[in-house]
Parts: structure tokens; sequence; C-alpha cells
């Protein structure tokens, strides 16, 4: 309730800032890529999962389309995929409507921590609605160009987050090096298989691990051993064994078992 009372306070400032053509510091989220669909339609023909149409312009049709996959572990994988394939939201200076909350207008006026993006709007608001100020031009430039800084930083600060994050789980996971675990693969690539552990840990299968020759196939984001004597595919349940930590990178390897 107090998530939906905050989005209701921030659309309702970006509304009435974009109304009046006031500066103001929006928080956007635009369509996903036509591209990345099609592929996200290739993984539901692959998976026999019903396409709904749409989805590229209603994020409304995307939780009915993720609500009707019955099978756990292939719906963590089809949510991963597309979270991937949207774009990134950030801060902008023009409305450019926000895609994932369905919304035209939409900015950060309030939060749990404050935001510059925050302040930013505050400023805007006790200079042009409370203090009645005539708008000054230099202001839609000088909070364009602090919308691209704070979304650089945002970005960076997001990585660095998933940084330590890897860090943290090589860390926990030396102690368990030649131990088994079970874990789903989640993306498949050229170069092998990231495996997510039941316990929420990610790591990699190198394909030069494998004890065949193995070919990607990109088209059902699969692995084929020589003759397609076995695949390994992504959403399939796997057994692996923790073969190489490194904390300072924030990797783990795994080896194959079945």
């Amino acid at each position: 309730m107090i998530e939906e009372f905050m989005i209701l306070a921030n659309t309702c400032v970006a509304k009435e800032l974009y109304r009046h053509q006031m500066p103001c510091m929006y928080r956007v989220h635009e369509r996903p890529d036509l591209e990345n669909i099609e592929d996200l339609m290739q993984l539901s023909m692959l998976f026999h999962i019903p396409w709904i149409d749409g989805m590229e312009s209603d994020p409304k049709r995307i939780q009915e389309y993720l609500n009707q996959i019955q099978d756990e572990e292939i719906k963590k994988c089809i949510s991963y995929i597309m979270l991937r394939s949207m774009q990134k939201a950030q801060y902008d200076g023009r409305c450019l409507g926000h895609f994932g909350l369905a919304l035209k207008e939409y900015c950060h006026f309030t939060s749990p921590i404050r935001r510059y993006s925050d302040v930013v709007v505050h400023r805007m608001l006790k200079k042009y609605i409370f203090s009645k100020q005539s708008i000054d031009e230099n202001d839609f430039d000088k909070i364009q160009s602090q919308s691209v800084h704070i979304s650089i930083k945002e970005r960076e600060a997001i990585a660095l987050e998933r940084k330590i994050d890897a860090i943290k789980m090589a860390e926990y996971m030396k102690r368990y090096i030649g131990n088994k675990f079970e874990g789903t693969i989640t993306s498949v690539l050229e170069f092998g298989c990231f495996v997510t552990l039941d316990n929420g840990v990610e790591g990699l299968i190198p394909v030069h691990s494998l004890n065949d020759y193995y070919t990607y196939q990109p088209s059902t984001y699969s692995l084929h051993s020589s003759g397609n004597k076995h695949i390994l595919q992504i959403g399939q349940r796997v057994t692996v064994r923790v073969t190489q930590v490194n904390i300072e990178k924030g990797q783990v390897e795994f080896r194959y078992l079945k």
C-alpha cells in the first residue's frame, strides 16, 4: 500500500510539471527492442508457451504471459531472459514514459532514501509551483545534463553491487569445492552454461570441461554433443560439482555430472 501511494505521488508530481511544461527530471523506461521480443518469441516456441500479442507495448500482457507458465524452473529462466531484454530505466529531462509501470508521466519525487533526482524535482516544484517564478530555459539543459550524469552513476553503482554479491558468493562457495549441488541452467553461450544453484549461487560449466565436443545452437539456447547424443539446454535441471573458485573475480566454476 505504501509503495502504491509513493508511485501515485510520483505520478501526480510528474503530470503537474509536464502539464505546465516546466523543467522536471523524469524517471523513464522505454519499450523493449523488437529484436529482443523476437528472441523471446523464439524461446516461447521452444518451450511451447503460447505467445501473447502486444507485450512490446503493454506490460500487463507480460504478466499474463508469465502467469500461464506452469513449470517454475522454466518460468524463472523466461523471467530472467525477459528482464535482460528490457530497456534499463534511467533519468531524462524529457517525458518519455515508464513502460514497466505503464505510465505516461513519472518521476522520483518521494523515496525511502533521499536521491538527488528527488531533490531536483523538489527544487522545480518550489521554484515554479510555489514561488511561481517565470520559467528559466537554462533549467531544461541543466536537468538534462544532470540526468545523464545520475544515470551513469546509477549504472556504476548497480554494477558494483553485483560485483560485490558475486565476490561474496564465491567466498561462500570456496568451502564447498568438491561438493555436489543441484541447479538449473539459466543461460547457454558458446563458451559454456551458466547454472544457478538452488541456494542462489551462479557458476559456469565451461565447454572445455565437458567430456565431449559440444557445439552451440543459438536458436535453441543449447549445447549439443557430437552426434547430438547429449544436449545441455536452458531450463534444464543438472547436477554439478564445484571445481574452482576465484574470489577476486567473483567466479565459481562447475563440472557437469548429470
